[in-house]
């Protein structure tokens, strides 16, 4: 190692210590060349060296700076200093555990707690089940009972069978006391003609609306209403294809109509029925 420079050289050229160079140790405490860093020295000589050469700002007047020895039987006291609570699942329970408190499993408390929110919620379905069916008894008992036939003439002066329709419907239908009684009854396709009388088509117990066609045969309509029901208004419209016949009940606030209308009856025809409702 040498510089090319030679003497023209301007820069210092430390002398070295070749042990450094080579092994980063130097056995002898008299060296007097330079060390590189991390040179390992005797430690009389580190010592001697650091108390000659202290580092800048150094203070030998202050009190160096100490750390208390670890001592091992400090370890036990970790046992006692306390932890924050934490959570923990065993199977599928959750227990918890705070400080040194000993774990408990609530295993058993929380099937208990399960079967009673199971059985609670059961008494509380039924008790729904049981007011929703009050409720739907009650609401289906304000709601009028209505009944629509196709009669395909009901007329009395029939000569076939039509003239046992009225009477069937009045002893079997209305009188079976098995269905709900019936509020309102329609009937569509009567087949009446002003030739036969109201009497001849009156139903025990009930008003009689006839919406009857004249022009041709067939048609027609008739709306029934019990007595326990006044009617305040109503309304029977016929022409030469539809058939009307409705009422307005004033103490329930509805009105209750049968309209018939025939596959041949025009568009215009049955929205001139409806706008007469």
């Amino acid at each position: 190692m040498g510089c090319t420079k030679g003497d023209d050289c301007k820069f210092l050229h430390p002398k070295l210590c070749r042990n450094s160079v080579l092994k980063r140790y130097c056995p002898n405490k008299d060296c007097t060349f330079h060390h590189l860093k991390h040179t390992r020295r005797p430690r009389e000589q580190s010592e001697g060296a650091n108390r000659d050469n202290p580092k800048p700002g150094y203070d030998a007047s202050k009190p160096s700076r100490t750390f208390p020895k670890f001592r091992w039987d400090s370890v036990s006291t970790l046992n006692d200093t306390p932890v924050p609570p934490t959570i923990q699942k065993r199977d599928s329970v959750t227990v918890s555990v705070t400080g040194n408190q000993p774990r408990r499993a609530t295993t058993k408390n929380a099937n208990q707690n399960e079967d009673f929110l199971l059985q609670l919620l059961e008494n509380m379905k039924e008790g729904i089940v049981l007011q929703m069916s009050e409720k739907l008894s009650e609401f289906q008992a304000s709601i009028p009972e209505l009944l629509l036939l196709n009669g395909r003439s009901i007329s009395p002066a029939a000569s076939g069978d039509s003239k046992w329709k009225l009477p069937f419907i009045d002893s079997t239908l209305l009188k079976d006391h098995s269905l709900p009684p019936t509020l309102v009854l329609g009937i569509t396709e009567t087949w009446l003609t002003d030739a036969i009388s109201q009497a001849q088509t009156e139903l025990t117990g009930y008003q009689c609306n006839r919406s009857d066609r004249n022009v041709r045969r067939g048609g027609g309509c008739a709306l029934y209403l019990h007595n326990s029901v006044i009617s305040s208004d109503e309304l029977l419209v016929s022409d030469q294809f539809n058939n009307l016949a409705a009422v307005y009940v004033d103490s329930l606030h509805a009105i209750f109509a049968v309209i018939y209308r025939p596959p041949d009856a025009s568009d215009s025809s049955f929205s001139a029925i409806m706008d007469r409702l």
